[in-house]
């Protein structure tokens, strides 16, 4: 019994390595976007319906590059089904004009983040007045929690608009616009 034991405890090892040796695989696209506009675009959304390209793996991760430039991007999955289903990502575009971008997709997994553009905060007074952050809020619905939260709701914004939701019976939505680009909640507590 002990002779065998050797030679089935390597081949088990190796066949263990080698189902977890996963191969990276990649593939690389080119994609034009035109602008027929008269005028210039910022920020245009570009989606990639990602069911339409045929790689032959699970695609995890996308790079964008608009020659040697990285443009974030984020992969979307709409179905919950933990599959990537599309890619999006914003390109400026000058009138009249046609841009192509590179797309480099990967099984493999991309731990890299991008500056943000927006941000969003729900804080809630704790029993000392302080505000804590909060990701969720779930109460009955005879509860008053309008005057425990800062912004008396949810406050998002991006570096041009800012929104707040207020948490009462009106469940209204305040619509700010900004005269200077920038981030107003984050930096101040505040709304604009």
């Amino acid at each position: 019994m002990k002779k065998n034991f050797l030679p089935l405890l390597i081949l088990l090892c190796g066949c263990s390595v080698a189902v977890f040796a996963q191969k990276s695989e990649q593939k690389t696209i080119t994609v034009e976007v035109s602008n027929h506009w008269n005028q210039s675009k910022t920020d245009e959304p570009v989606v990639i319906q990602l069911n339409k390209l045929s790689t032959g793996f699970r695609i995890k991760s996308a790079t964008v590059m608009d020659g040697t430039t990285e443009i974030p991007s984020q992969l979307d999955d709409l179905n919950n089904d933990r599959q990537p289903d599309e890619l999006a990502f914003v390109l400026n575009l000058p009138a009249k004009s046609k841009k192509r971008v590179t797309i480099h997709l990967s099984n493999a997994k991309s731990t890299k983040t991008y500056e943000p553009r927006v941000y969003a905060e729900m804080l809630v007074s704790d029993k000392r007045g302080k505000h804590v952050p909060v990701h969720s809020v779930t109460i009955p619905g005879t509860s008053n929690i309008y005057n425990q939260m800062h912004h008396h709701g949810p406050a998002m914004e991006s570096e041009l608009v800012a929104y707040r939701l207020y948490f009462d019976q009106k469940q209204t939505v305040d619509i700010y616009g900004k005269f200077n680009k920038g981030f107003e909640i984050k930096e101040s507590q505040f709304y604009p």
